[in-house]
């Protein structure tokens, strides 16, 4: 069991706690560090049985992969705009696999969702505007002369945004299809510790080693393909057109986006030591008394953002701390 943890400050100063239970949360990469250097110092203790620890980083792929032929440009910015809800967020549709459908047996979980190049126009320059009134400046000339230019386009948008709730599409901007998609957990993806970078307190450096292998490619175009299916077949289809980009720009975007930043796996989840580096608990299987709260845990990516997931976990693992600490001081 871990028994007490020494916090250094830059300045030499220390801190040394003692604790029944200490949680990690200190992000998906850094809490993976921190259990790589527990590891490393206690003669690999965690990594005894498994070889988890550091190994199957994953991360959403997303790329654009289709521009659309618009035919109604109205019609389609009332299906799938961006809308503004009653409090005053806004949000744009999101297109998954339906829970039951066959695709799943074939397709990884995945979205899909329609955005808008912002181009120079009148939506650019009414953000721009905003931008400098929160820095308590007025907007430049320029920024001013723009929204001027596009009077009617700016008088258009605040119907849409009040009447419609809805944000305009800027006229003339280019309107495309945007794929996220859950990466496949390999071994070769992972974090290590590096052999030369250091941090302040000469502690090793965590090193990122990813790629997006032929594996991914493939699961993406397999999702591409099931969407255009759906889309031909839908309203959406009578409305646009999708042209979906050639494969190469397609993978060539996955490569350039480098992940999305919904990292996991590195910590993960496991029914038994050799299997996983934390239990369904998030306890290390090696040092009980030490959880980590962290999207590191999580074995694969799913079809969605981790941080609901993640903010789930955190409140069970406070509930369960809370009420074996409870029981033992019984």
């Amino acid at each position: 069991l871990l028994k007490q943890v020494t916090a250094e400050a830059t300045d030499g100063s220390q801190l040394t706690i003692e604790a029944k239970v200490f949680i990690v949360a200190a992000g998906a990469i850094e809490s993976t560090r921190l259990l790589l250097l527990l590891n490393r110092q206690n003669s690999e203790l965690i990594s005894r049985k498994s070889d988890s620890l550091g190994r199957y980083f994953h991360d959403h792929l997303s790329c654009v992969v289709a521009d659309l032929k618009v035919t109604d440009r109205l019609a389609l910015n009332r299906m799938v705009g961006f809308k503004f809800e009653s409090n005053g967020a806004m949000r744009n549709t999101r297109f998954e696999l339906h829970p039951d459908t066959r695709l799943r047996a074939t397709v990884r979980p995945c979205f899909a969702h329609v955005a808008f190049e912002e181009g120079e126009g009148g939506f650019n320059a009414l953000r721009n505007c905003f931008r400098a009134l929160q820095k308590r400046q007025l907007p430049s000339l320029a920024v001013v002369s723009r929204l001027l230019l596009d009077l009617p386009w700016l008088v258009h948008a605040i119907w849409w945004r009040f009447i419609e709730k809805r944000l305009l599409y800027p006229k003339g901007a280019r309107v495309q299809l945007h794929m996220v998609i859950e990466q496949e957990p390999i071994t070769q993806n992972g974090i290590t510790l590096s052999d030369e970078k250091t941090d302040p307190f000469k502690q090793p450096m965590a090193e990122i080693h990813w790629t997006v292998t032929q594996t991914d490619r493939q699961n993406m175009h397999k999702a591409v393909a099931a969407l255009r299916a759906t889309w031909d077949r839908s309203a959406l289809g009578r409305v646009s057109e999708l042209e979906v980009k050639p494969a190469s720009e397609i993978e060539n975007g996955m490569e350039e986006c480098g992940g999305i930043f919904h990292p996991g796996g590195s910590t993960r989840m496991g029914h038994t030591a050799e299997s996983g580096v934390v239990d369904k608990d998030l306890c290390v299987f090696a040092v009980p008394n030490v959880r980590v709260v962290s999207t590191s845990v999580l074995p694969t990516g799913g079809g969605a953002n981790p941080t609901m997931t993640l903010l789930m976990l955190a409140v069970r693992c406070v509930d369960d701390v809370v009420l074996k600490l409870q029981r033992s001081n019984d």
